[in-house]
């Protein structure tokens, strides 16, 4: 298979409203992003690379300051824009231009529905499909620097270039399984989650050991975690800079009231003392005050020992119809179905496919899955209850 795509270095608004405009006939898109992010909450984007067949632009982010004509690109319904594994680069483009890419094809997701690993690489993937190694020496490049390398430049566009190259095949295959509408629709989900913005005072829902806390206690993890999302972004550094997440059980358990004692905590470094101690004294001190009308509902314990045969028989059975849909196992949500409806099972004696689950799953997997799960569970507690 050819190895030399054809690449342009866009540094300027006009070459990039050109290069828009080629774009605006073609029918799908390979889109990839390089960034940094080591020492920030937010991506630092290094590079765009976007391309079509053999046809592949390098743009600056650094350089541009006109992004209209390329945001109406990546928003043109009749171009879908090929990524693999899109999550972070969504990100980028967020942070960057305020639109995300739309429709997208995930190269990721689809060999998911092929049957192949679900976490795929795209150096394996491109091995896999097109028989091609590809030098993986640029991963960890600096894409900040100027004028990157000529290896980095090769590294950069050849992403976008196999892309192109596998869309095609990719799309075949998934059309051949009649799995293009479960991969649309798991692409669209992604888009969709990727343009919600994160609720910031529920963070302290997802803090480990949680469900340990008392109400008052949980106001403490509420207040310090709503601190550490606001001024993780405010700053521009990774949350573990401003509170170390192994430090806020332990915050809301002992609720420290001096800097001696906050320096006790685990995790509490002497630069997050010096930077953020009296801040986060202050926001224990003001959720101890904190009505109790105010307070928030104890979370849920993990699953007890009497739900274990229930979860076991759910990621028996969603094992087995994988395998049996030939898809790869982390597509079905074990976690979430066993938690859910296992729940629901142990409050009111049955087993159903309630109206949140059903939005989380979405329709392929309440078809596939969902349904016949729900009644696979509720004849095994019919033969229970006989026996």
């Amino acid at each position: 298979m050819d190895d030399a795509p054809l690449i342009q270095w866009i540094a300027d608004n006009e070459s990039l409203a050109q290069a828009c405009q080629q774009w605006q006939g073609v029918s799908y898109l390979g889109l990839d992003t390089e960034f940094i992010r080591t020492s920030t909450f937010y991506p630092i984007p290094g590079l765009i690379q976007a391309g079509h067949d053999s046809q592949i632009m390098l743009i600056d982010p650094q350089a541009i300051t006109d992004w209209t004509p390329f945001c109406a690109v990546l928003e043109n319904p009749d171009i879908i824009k090929v990524m693999h594994a899109a999550g972070e680069d969504l990100e980028v483009f967020q942070r960057l231009l305020g639109t995300l890419p739309d429709p997208v094809f995930d190269t990721q997701l689809a060999v998911s529905f092929l049957g192949t690993d679900h976490c795929l690489g795209y150096q394996r993937l491109v091995e896999r499909f097109l028989g091609i190694e590809l030098a993986k020496d640029e991963t960890r490049s600096d894409w900040l620097a100027r004028p990157l390398s000529d290896n980095q430049i090769r590294y950069a566009a050849l992403d976008v270039y196999y892309l192109n190259q596998l869309y095609p095949i990719l799309t075949a295959q998934l059309a051949d399984k009649q799995r293009q509408d479960w991969h649309r629709e798991d692409c669209d989900s992604m888009i969709r989650n990727a343009r919600q913005e994160p609720d910031l005072h529920e963070a302290w829902r997802d803090a480990k050991l949680a469900w340990k806390l008392y109400p008052r206690q949980l106001a403490v993890l509420r207040d310090l975690c709503l601190f550490r999302e606001k001024t993780a972004r405010q700053l521009d550094v990774p949350r573990n800079k401003v509170i170390h997440a192994a430090s806020l059980w332990p915050l809301a358990r002992y609720q420290p009231d001096n800097l001696d004692k906050l320096k006790r905590i685990e995790r509490m470094t002497p630069a997050i003392l010096r930077v953020h101690g009296q801040a986060i004294l202050a926001h224990i001190r003001e959720a101890l005050k904190v009505p109790e009308t105010e307070l928030p509902e104890r979370l849920p314990a993990p699953l007890s020992r009497r739900a274990k045969p229930w979860v076991e028989a759910i990621r028996n059975y969603c094992l087995t119809e994988s395998e049996a849909l030939h898809i790869a196992r982390e597509l079905i949500p074990v976690k979430l179905l066993a938690n859910t409806l296992v729940r629901q099972y142990l409050d009111t004696g049955e087993f159903t496919a309630t109206p949140p689950l059903l939005n989380a799953l979405g329709s392929w997997r309440q078809e596939k899955i969902l349904d016949n799960l729900v009644v696979h569970l509720n004849n095994m507690r019919q033969q229970s209850e006989e026996s």
